[in-house]
């Protein structure tokens, strides 16, 4: 098959170190789609907030993400929560990261949706989310 060039809207660029992604194409199908490659000014809020997003958009074409070229292919996961930390509801927020390797693949951080009663009831939801997670992008990896 060759290698991969563009995937699921994302440009793939390789160099010595690992792989480069961008969304330069997208991007720019985007600015061209809302007729913003040439940025001008309009004084409608919702146009004006439209066009500061798209703004941003455009002066960000050419950043990406770098992954990595690793001697391990692991796949590890960290996760912690902190108990009642909302003292309004008393709710815990969970959260949880997932390397592949040395490069940070998915992250997440939010309040669970039940009051634990104990500290240990809400590490236990925060490694339930986590292994959640990993057990996806294990599955994706074989």
């Amino acid at each position: 098959m060759g290698p991969v060039y563009y995937f699921l809207r994302f440009d793939v660029k390789r160099n010595g170190s690992g792989l480069l992604l961008t969304q330069n194409k997208y991007a720019q199908e985007l600015l061209e789609k809302a007729r913003m490659e040439d940025y001008n000014r309009c004084l409608v809020p919702l146009v004006v907030a439209c066009k500061r997003v798209l703004r941003y958009v455009k002066g960000t074409l050419h950043h990406g993400l770098i992954f990595k070229q690793n001697s391990h292919f692991r796949l590890e996961a960290y996760a912690d929560a902190d108990r009642a930390s909302d003292i309004n509801n008393r709710r815990s927020t969970s959260g949880y990261a997932i390397f592949l390797g040395d490069n940070l693949v998915q992250w997440s951080s939010r309040k669970q949706k039940v009051v634990s009663l104990y500290y240990t009831e809400a590490e236990y939801r925060a490694l339930s989310q986590a292994a959640t997670a990993l057990s996806v992008h294990r599955f994706s990896l074989l």
